[in-house]
C-alpha cells in the first residue's frame, strides 16, 4: 500500500470516528441536537430491553436477507464476465467475493472489496482490460439499479416528507439515470454526443468515454445487461429488507414502506459521499435523521442501521476463514479456452464466446448428476411450496405472507431430501437401463413434484370433499387412481425432459436454476419478514349503536366458567373420593348444585353452541367439523349486551375460535390460540407440509412437549382473565365467560415433566393404562380447581364480588373405556354428557340447596338472562332453572354427529335410549336401552328384550319427538373454511 492510500485510509478513519461524535456528541461541532439527538445510554437500554425470542429470528432474517443480496452481486459479476468471454466456477466467484468483503472491512475500499476481485480474477485469468471494463460497467449498473429503485420506493415518501421533498429528490437522481441508461444502451450515440469539441470537458471526457467503451463490448448482448440490472435491484433491495429485518429485530415501529423509502436514499449517500470506512457514520445519520421525521426515536434508528451494517460485516467474516483455507498455488477451472476465442475473435464473436448451447461432459461423473438431481428436486420442492402458498392466499382473506417462506422451507428441503433418495436408486438401476442414467436429475425432480402433489391431493380430497366420513372402497380407488396419474407423470416428464432439456453437467440450465433458486430466496425472506409471529387472537362484536342503560339498578354481575371435559364425578361434591377439589367443593357449599346435568352434545363446539344460545344442536347447527355458529342466532352474551351489560370472553379451545363465529355478543373476546409448531406462522399451519410435519412430531416426538402448543393452562388464563377484568368498569354490570381447559387432554403432571398423554399421540390406549390415565386426570382436575380458587379469591375482592352470580360447569365428560372407548365425541354414555352445574346468586342466597331433578346446558343462558332481569329471545328452547315452581323434565334430549358416528339418546329419570347410525367408525349398536335405576352403569343393553318392549316403544316416540322439535325453526347451518391452522389446533386436541 503505497502513502497515497495509507493517506486516504487515515483521513477515512478520522472521519468515520468524526461522524459518529458527531451523532452522539452534536453540541461539540457547534450543532443543535434538534438535527441529531443520541444518548448512548439510551441505545444501550434499547439493547437491554432487546427480547430474545423476537431478536434472533428477525436477526437470522436479516443475515439470510443480505446473503440473498450477495448472491445477486456475484451472480451480477459472474453474467458480466461471461459477457467478456471468462467463465469462472461459481463458486470460486463466490469466495472471492466475501474475501474481497472481507478485506473491505480493515482496508479502505479501493484496496477491499473491488480490488481484491478484480485483482484474483485478472491474477487468475491473466487478462487485466476484460477485468476492468467489468468492474466499470458494474459501477455503471450499480448506479443505474439504484436510481431505479429509488424511483421506485420514492412514492413511499410522499405520506412523511411530502410531494415537493420527493419531487426534488426524484429530480436529482433523474441525471445519473438518465445518463447511466444512455451509456448502458446507447454507448455510440454518446460517443458521437463526446466527439461535439465544444463539449469536451479533458478530465470528464477522459473517464466517461473509458466507461463507454467498456459498455460497447456489451453492444451485442443488451439482455445480458437487462439482467445483470435486474440482479443489481436485487442487490439494493435485499439491503432494503435487511434494514426492515433489523428494525423487527429489535421490536421498532417502523414500518416496511418507511425503510423501502429511506434505505435507497442512505445507500446513495454511502455510494456518493465515501469519506467514511464501509459508510460508517453516514448510515446511521441517514437513517437517524429521515426516520425521525415519522417520530421514530434516534436510539431505535440508530440500532437498527447499524445492526443492518454488522450484519452484512459479519457475513464478510467468512471471507477471512476461505482466505485461510485456500492452499497455496489455489488455481480456480476458468474456462481458458473461451477467453483465448474472445480476445482473438474481438467484440464480432462475444455472442458466440457466451456460452448459449448445453454443454454434457463426455461421462458425468455420479456426484455431478447427484448434484444436479439434488439442485431440480429443490427447484419441484420449491414449485410444489408456491402453488399449494398460491392456493391458500386464493382461499383464505386473512392470509399473511408466511406461508411462502414455511412452504419453500419445509418443501425445499424435503425435495432435496426426497430426490437424493430417488437419484440413488436411478443410479443402483441405471447400471442395467441407461435411461435412468440419462434423465437422473429431471426424474429425480419429477418424482419429487409427482410425490409431494399426490399428498397434498389425498389429504384434500380426504379433508374437503369427504369431510369426517370413510371412504371405504371408493378411498382405494382415489388412491390407486392418485398414484397411477404419479407415475405416469414421472415418467413422460422425467424422460422427457431429461432427453430434450436437462442433461447432466449442464451449465446453461444450471445458471438458469440458481437464478430461479435466488428468486425463491428473496421471496421467501420478504414473507417471513412481513409475517406476524404472535398466534393470539383478539376481535370485538361490540354494539354500533349507542348501548342501553339497564332499568334495573341492582342488575348482577355474571361470571361463566367453563370447564372443558370435566366428569361431574370427578369433583368431591359430585362423589369423588376424598377431596379433590376444595375450591370448587367451597362454591358448591355456597351455591345451588344441579344433581344430574346433561350436556346435548359430547364434544366442544355443539356444546358450547347449547350453553350461547340455548338451542339444540340440530337447531343451531354448529354440529361439524365445518360448521360456525351462524349469525342468526341469539347468544347470552347477545342478550345481556343489547341490555347494556359489558361482555368478555376469554376463549381457550380452537372449537370456539373466533373463526367459527363464537363472539358473537362480546365487547371483547380473547382467542388464547395455542403455539404452532415448528415456529410456522397462522397461515403457514395451513400447508399439508405442516399437518406431515405436525402429526409425525406427534407420532415420534415427545409425548406431551409443551402443553402450549395444545391449549392455554389455568394460570395463563386467570393471568389473562384478571387483566381484561380489570379494564372492566365495576359500576356498570358485566358479563364475563372464561373457559378452562382442564382437564381435556393432554393430560399432564402438574409441574409438568413433558410426559403425559394425548389423544392425537394415543387415540386408543391400552387398558392397561387405565389407572395412570385417570390419576393424570384427576391431577389436571385438581390443578384447575386450585387456580379457580386463586380466580375467585381475586374477584372477591375486586369491585365485581359483591353482587355477582357465579356460574361453574363443564362443556361436555370424558370416558375412561367403560364402554370400550376413551376420550369423548363419539357416544353419547353417561360419562361423557354427565356434567357439573354450580350456580352460586349474590349473597350466598339458597347455599347449599341441591336440585335432584334433571337440568340441561340448553338451560343456562336463559337462567342468567332471567336473572339479570331482562326477558328471554323467543328463539331459546332452555329454561329458567331458578324459577320458584319449576316443575321437573321428564326427558332430556342429546345429539351427535361426529367422525361419523351420528347418534341420538333420550335420558329419563330411569330410562334411557340411545339410537346410532349404522355402521358407525365407533362399533355402536343401533339401538341401546338402559335402567338406570339398577344399571346406572349402562352397562347391560335391554333393547332386544321383548318384555320391555312397550317401554322402548314408548320412549322411541318421545325421541322422535324429541329430533322434530330439536330442528324445528333451525337457523341457515353456517360454515367457516377449516382451514390446517385450524385442523392443526383441532387435530392436537384429538378431534381428527
Amino acid at each position: 500500500m503505497n502513502k497515497s492510500k495509507i493517506l486516504r485510509w487515515s483521513i477515512k478513519f478520522l472521519i468515520t470516528i468524526g461522524l459518529f461524535v458527531l451523532i452522539f456528541r452534536p453540541e461539540l461541532f457547534g450543532i443543535s441536537k434538534q438535527f441529531v439527538n443520541v444518548e448512548l445510554s439510551e441505545v444501550w437500554e434499547q439493547v437491554k430491553g432487546l427480547r430474545f425470542g423476537i431478536f434472533v429470528p428477525w436477526i437470522l432474517a436479516a443475515f439470510l436477507i443480505k446473503a440473498t443480496g450477495m448472491l445477486a452481486s456475484v451472480r451480477r459479476w459472474d453474467l458480466l464476465l461471461r459477457g467478456q468471454g471468462i467463465v469462472a466456477p461459481f463458486r470460486h466467484l463466490l469466495g472471492t467475493f466475501l474475501v474481497g468483503r472481507f478485506f473491505g472491512v480493515f482496508l479502505p475500499s479501493t484496496v477491499g472489496l473491488d480490488a481484491y476481485r478484480m485483482y484474483d480474477l485478472s491474477r487468475h485469468s491473466k487478462l487485466v482490460a476484460p477485468n476492468v471494463a467489468v468492474f466499470l460497467v458494474e459501477k455503471i449498473i450499480g448506479l443505474f439499479s439504484l436510481s431505479l429503485l429509488l424511483f421506485a420506493t420514492a412514492p413511499f415518501g410522499v405520506a412523511f416528507v411530502g410531494k415537493e421533498a420527493v419531487y426534488g429528490l426524484l429530480l436529482l437522481f433523474a441525471v445519473p439515470v438518465t445518463l447511466s441508461f444512455l451509456v448502458l444502451l446507447f454507448p455510440g450515440a454518446v460517443v458521437w454526443f463526446l466527439d461535439r469539441s465544444f463539449l469536451r470537458i479533458e478530465i470528464l471526457d477522459r473517464r466517461l468515454r473509458t466507461a463507454v467503451e467498456a459498455v460497447a463490448i456489451y453492444r451485442h448482448a443488451r439482455p445480458l445487461l437487462m439482467r445483470a440490472v435486474g440482479y443489481g435491484v436485487i442487490v439494493h433491495a435485499a439491503t432494503a429488507f435487511m434494514y426492515f429485518a433489523t428494525a423487527r429485530a429489535i421490536a421498532s415501529d417502523v414500518s416496511l414502506a418507511e425503510i423501502l423509502f429511506v434505505a435507497p436514499i442512505m445507500i446513495a449517500a454511502v455510494v456518493g459521499a465515501p469519506v467514511s470506512m464501509s459508510g460508517g457514520g453516514i448510515r446511521e445519520g441517514t437513517f437517524i435523521y429521515l426516520l425521525k421525521l415519522v417520530g421514530i426515536p434516534s436510539a431505535p434508528a440508530f440500532l437498527l442501521s447499524h445492526l443492518g451494517f454488522w450484519a452484512g460485516e459479519s457475513l464478510s467474516m467468512i471471507g477471512g476463514v476461505i482466505y485461510m483455507l485456500r492452499p497455496a498455488g489455489y488455481q480456480p477451472q476458468l474456462a481458458g479456452k473461451a477467453i483465448e476465442e474472445r480476445i482473438q475473435q474481438e467484440e464480432q464473436q462475444l455472442e458466440e464466446s457466451v456460452p448459449t448451447g448445453i454443454w454434457q461432459a463426455p461421462k458425468t461423473p455420479p456426484g455431478i448428476a447427484l448434484w444436479d438431481a439434488a439442485l431440480l428436486s429443490l427447484l419441484a420442492g420449491l414449485a410444489v411450496g408456491i402453488w399449494e402458498s398460491l392456493l391458500i392466499i386464493g382461499a383464505y382473506a386473512d392470509v399473511e405472507w408466511g406461508v411462502v417462506s414455511f412452504a419453500f422451507l419445509t418443501y425445499g428441503l424435503g425435495g432435496i431430501c426426497a430426490g437424493l433418495g430417488v437419484a440413488l436408486v436411478l443410479l443402483v438401476f441405471g447400471k442395467w437401463e441407461k435411461t435412468f442414467h440419462e434423465c437422473l436429475p429431471t426424474l429425480s425432480a419429477a418424482s419429487v413434484f409427482a410425490m409431494f402433489t399426490l399428498v397434498i391431493a389425498r389429504f384434500r380430497i380426504r379433508r374437503d370433499l369427504f369431510s369426517e366420513h370413510g371412504m371405504g372402497k371408493l378411498g382405494l380407488l382415489s388412491d390407486a387412481a392418485l398414484l397411477a396419474c404419479a407415475g405416469f407423470f414421472v415418467l413422460i416428464a422425467g424422460i422427457a425432459l431429461g432427453k430434450t432439456w436437462w442433461k447432466p453437467g449442464s451449465i446453461k440450465h444450471r445458471r438458469i436454476a440458481y437464478g430461479c433458486l435466488c428468486f425463491c430466496i428473496v421471496l421467501g425472506l420478504v414473507s417471513a419478514a412481513t409475517t406476524p409471529s404472535d398466534p393470539r387472537e383478539e376481535v370485538s362484536d361490540a354494539l354500533a349503536e349507542s348501548k342501553p342503560v339497564l332499568t334495573k339498578n341492582d342488575a348482577p354481575h355474571i361470571l361463566l366458567m367453563v370447564a372443558d371435559a370435566l366428569r361431574a364425578d370427578a369433583l368431591g361434591c359430585y362423589g369423588a373420593d376424598g377431596n379433590p377439589t376444595p375450591s370448587i367443593d367451597a362454591l358448591a357449599f355456597e351455591s345451588i348444585r344441579f344433581a344430574k346435568t346433561l350436556a346435548q352434545s359430547s364434544w366442544t363446539r355443539p356444546s358450547f353452541a347449547t350453553i350461547f344460545s340455548s338451542r339444540y344442536p340440530s337447531g343451531h347447527t354448529a354440529k361439524y367439523k365445518f360448521s360456525a355458529l351462524p349469525d342468526d342466532v341469539t347468544t347470552l352474551a347477545e342478550g345481556l349486551q343489547r341490555a347494556g351489560y359489558q361482555t368478555l370472553g376469554i376463549a381457550n379451545n380452537t372449537n370456539i375460535a373466533p373463526a367459527f363465529n363464537y363472539q358473537q355478543g362480546f365487547d371483547r373476546y380473547i382467542y388464547l390460540a395455542p403455539d404452532p409448531f415448528f415456529g410456522a406462522s397462522s397461515s403457514a399451519s395451513r400447508l399439508i407440509s405442516y399437518q406431515v410435519l405436525r402429526q409425525m412430531t406427534a407420532k415420534f416426538g415427545p409425548a406431551v412437549p409443551d402443553i402450549n402448543y395444545f391449549y392455554r393452562n389455568a394460570a395463563f388464563v386467570n393471568e389473562t382473565a384478571l387483566k381484561a377484568i380489570e379494564e372492566l368498569d365495576p359500576n356498570r354490570p358485566a358479563f364475563i365467560f372464561i373457559h378452562f381447559m382442564e382437564p381435556h387432554d393432554p393430560y399432564v403432571p402438574h409441574p409438568n415433566d413433558g410426559t403425559g398423554v394425548a389423544r392425537a399421540r394415543t387415540p386408543k390406549p391400552n387398558p392397561s393404562q387405565l389407572e395412570a390415565l385417570k390419576k393424570l386426570y384427576d391431577g389436571e382436575v385438581r390443578y384447575m380447581d386450585q387456580n379457580i380458587g386463586e380466580l375467585l379469591d381475586a374477584l372477591r375482592f375486586s369491585g365485581f364480588g359483591s353482587n355477582l352470580v357465579t356460574v361453574f360447569t363443564a362443556d361436555h365428560g370424558e370416558e375412561f373405556y367403560e364402554h370400550g372407548g376413551w376420550w369423548h365425541g363419539t357416544t353419547l354414555y353417561e360419562e361423557v354428557i354427565s356434567v357439573p352445574l354450580i350456580i352460586r346468586l349474590p349473597g350466598g342466597s339458597r347455599s347449599g340447596e341441591t336440585v335432584d331433578g334433571l337440568a340441561r346446558l340448553l338451560d343456562i343462558a336463559p337462567t342468567l338472562i332471567t336473572a339479570a332481569g331482562i326477558d328471554v329471545p323467543e328463539d331459546m328452547l332452555g329454561r329458567n332453572l331458578l324459577a320458584p315452581d319449576l316443575e321437573p323434565l321428564s326427558y332430556v334430549f342429546s345429539e351427535e354427529d361426529h367422525e361419523g358416528n351420528v347418534l341420538f339418546a333420550l335420558r329419563g329419570r330411569q330410562w334411557k335410549l340411545i339410537e346410532a347410525n349404522s355402521r358407525n367408525p365407533r362399533g355402536l349398536d343401533p339401538r341401546e336401552m338402559y335402567d338406570l335405576d339398577l344399571d346406572p352403569r349402562e352397562e347391560e343393553n335391554l333393547a332386544l328384550d321383548e318384555s320391555l318392549t312397550p317401554i322402548a316403544e314408548s320412549l322411541q316416540r318421545a325421541l322422535d319427538t324429541a329430533k322434530e322439535a330439536a330442528a324445528k325453526d333451525a337457523v341457515m347451518g353456517a360454515s367457516t373454511t377449516l382451514d390446517s391452522e385450524l385442523e392443526e389446533q383441532m387435530g392436537a386436541l384429538g378431534y381428527t
